[in-house]
């Protein structure tokens, strides 16, 4: 009499590890994307609305007196948020209170201004 054995071969069942490893590619997918997705969102958002940005200041017009530089103005008739304005007075006018004022949020700190001296 002769005895047949048989053997099949089955696939293991993934050990807990191998799910873990699937769950964790799966979430690093999905992480990638949403932070990709709000990147991508917010950098439109910006280019299209100007959001986040802080305002230009318009270049003053200096009664009695001129405008020497305003760093970072360019050729420009605005200049951006941090920028300074230096300016002179003709003779005869003094300053108000300074030569030089700053643009914070589209609104020069100081205005300025050349009065009549003595």
């Amino acid at each position: 009499m002769s005895l047949l054995i048989f053997s099949i071969s089955i696939a293991p069942f993934p050990t807990f590890l191998d799910a873990y490893e699937v769950n964790a590619v799966i979430l690093l997918t999905y992480l990638l994307t949403y932070l990709l997705t709000y990147l991508l969102t917010y950098l439109l958002t910006y280019l299209l609305t100007g959001y986040g940005r802080t305002g230009a200041c318009v270049l003053p017009t200096v009664t009695n007196g001129s405008i020497v530089e305003p760093s970072g103005a360019g050729s420009d008739t605005t200049v951006p948020h941090g920028s300074t304005l230096q300016y002179e007075c003709d003779a005869g006018f003094h300053p108000g209170t300074s030569t030089t004022t700053c643009c914070h949020n589209g609104t020069w700190l100081t205005t300025p201004v050349c009065r009549a001296g003595n």
